[in-house]
């Protein structure tokens, strides 16, 4: 087997260059600095807590927005009404619900390191600050939620039927109905 094709096999399992994981840590923690004043906003009925795997969202729904932003000229002159800055942030508010969770995790005590271990003790914050961190968590993912749905509208308007073909369901999030049981 020729080396071209050996080596991204070994890529695969090398880890994340250290530097890289340093700058998706900062990056985590701008959008969190931006965009958790804005989930204060959210109606405490409507805050919702994050239905599955954070980092699977955030893949889907880049591939949505790229599918709308594709016709952009057209939303802007059809729908001068889509808020496409607030569309735009969709993936920067991915990144800040992950760091949420994050946060909320390690103020839980929950996080735990390569090998298994407990990342500090569970008293290292108190419960209130374990309650505040799930609450930004949960009030950022309803905020992403809501706008996903707006990108999702956006989406059926230029893509009919095809929608859920370009823009994918927000873990489960669209319901066409009530189950019959």
């Amino acid at each position: 087997m020729s080396e071209a094709k050996k080596k991204p096999k070994q890529a695969r399992g090398k880890r994340k260059d250290p530097a890289r994981l340093v700058a998706d840590t900062v990056s985590l923690h701008a959008a969190h600095a931006k965009l958790a004043p804005l989930a204060r906003d959210v109606d405490p009925r409507d805050v919702r807590a994050p239905g599955g795997d954070v980092e699977a969202v955030y893949h889907a729904l880049v591939q949505a927005l790229s599918a709308v932003l594709a016709h952009e000229t057209r939303v802007r002159t059809e729908l001068p009404l889509a808020r496409l800055d607030d569309l735009r942030e969709l993936p920067e508010l991915a990144l800040a619900v992950l760091f949420a969770d994050r946060e909320a995790a390690d103020a839980a005590g929950g996080r735990r390191d390569k090998r298994g271990k407990k990342k500090g003790a569970a008293g290292d914050l108190s419960p209130s600050a374990a309650e505040i961190a799930g609450d930004t968590r949960d009030r950022l993912w309803t905020l992403l939620g809501q706008r996903y749905d707006a990108l999702w509208r956006v989406g059926a308007y230029l893509f009919g039927h095809d929608v859920d073909e370009r823009i994918p369901k927000l873990q489960g999030k669209r319901r066409k109905g009530k189950k019959k049981g």
